[in-house]
């Protein structure tokens, strides 16, 4: 099992690794790049193909070679389906820009499938134990979380290897998790992906030289809400974790997406626009509006990711609930942060240009 465990690792990694120039090469040749909005700005013509090489790099060595003795759900080809049909979405939205309302619909369709095939529901009676939850509610609560998560990684990838890096970190936590409860299947599905996303991200690591596009980000989240639901559902006795310690671990893995997604929908929401409308209001371009630089961006939040994680690891005997406010406290804080650093810096260069003006107009005089 360990041999070919590795197998599709490697596989996983040069797969995605040596597609990617090809990729690029088509792109070059028929012109298939991402264009540029006020939202996306970018000075050279870079194609959004990555999903694909992420795709082949994750479906292929999964299909082919995922070892005998490992016991595989039900749901599998089913499961593979859903993933490339959201795949097959996200591409083309990469090339016919569909509606927000057309994408919407098709993302709630694709993740209601995966919950009837899967069977995946969060434990809502366990996390909220005082309240009697039904099984419509339940579904209903399942399915604006995934639809949640899947379109938290598609709104957080606007900055050069920014997606890629913490779909990564999520990936290998919760690959490291399923291995500690005892789930060998899932656990060979996060290496998968992780060893994809780091040949990717060798390649979308800022200045990118190829971006995931909406096909590579869509893939990526129904992948990590996967995750997500197996692994708060998981009941081993391997690992000693309750319901709580599981939505904590989980929410840390995913915090910063879907925050910076809440915070983005509660701001088109009071200013009365569509929540689905696209902005340059996301935390990396807040940042990059502020003057940090590419590398600067990806440093600053997959540092805070990783902080917010190790604040997960120390805080497992705490509620759940606890934790969720802790996390919504501290990036408030560090937005709030980015807005006053932007006040100041806008002050202090109008008044260097005053000072200046002053300084010009005396030697006039003078």
């Amino acid at each position: 099992m360990l041999i070919g465990a590795i197998g599709i690792i490697v596989c996983s990694f040069l797969l995605c690794f040596y597609t990617i120039p090809i990729l690029v090469k088509i792109a070059n040749r028929f012109n298939i790049y991402d264009t540029q909005s006020h939202i996306k700005k970018h000075n050279r013509n870079i194609t959004f193909l990555g999903g694909v090489a992420m795709i082949l790099a994750f479906i292929i060595p999964i299909s082919l070679f995922l070892p005998e003795e490992i016991q595989k759900p039900k749901y599998l080809n089913a499961y593979l389906i859903l993933i490339t049909i959201i795949f097959l979405h996200g591409i083309g939205d990469d090339f016919f820009n569909y509606s927000p309302k057309r994408k919407f619909f098709i993302q709630a369709l694709l993740c209601s499938l995966l919950i009837y095939k899967t069977g995946f529901y969060l434990p809502l009676g366990s996390m909220f134990a005082k309240f009697a939850i039904s099984q419509n509610v339940s579904f209903i609560i399942t399915l604006i979380s995934a639809v949640g998560i899947v379109n938290a990684y598609n709104l957080i990838d606007g900055s050069d290897g920014l997606a890629a890096s913490i779909s990564l970190i999520a990936s290998l936590f919760y690959a490291t998790c399923f291995y500690l409860d005892g789930n060998s299947f899932f656990c060979i599905v996060a290496l998968s992906a992780a060893s994809a996303l780091t040949a990717f991200l060798l390649y979308n690591k800022p200045p990118a030289y190829i971006f995931m596009g909406d096909s590579g980000s869509l893939f990526i989240g129904m992948l990590l809400a996967t995750f997500t639901f197996v692994l708060i559902e998981e009941k081993s006795s391997t690992l000693a974790l309750n319901v709580s310690n599981r939505v904590i671990l989980a929410f840390s893995f995913l915090s910063i997406p879907i925050l910076d997604m809440v915070r983005l929908f509660a701001i088109r929401i009071y200013n009365k626009k569509s929540p689905f409308k696209g902005d340059n209001n996301h935390i990396h371009h807040l940042m990059a509006n502020i003057g940090f630089t590419s590398k600067q961006i990806l440093l600053i939040i997959v540092t805070f990711q990783i902080l917010i994680i190790g604040i997960a690891f120390l805080s497992l005997d705490k509620s759940w609930i606890g934790f969720v406010i802790i996390n919504i406290s501290i990036y408030t804080i560090g937005i709030q942060s980015l807005r006053q650093l932007k006040t100041y810096l806008s002050s202090r260069k109008i008044n260097i240009g005053l000072n200046q003006i002053e300084s010009e107009d005396k030697n006039k005089v003078g």
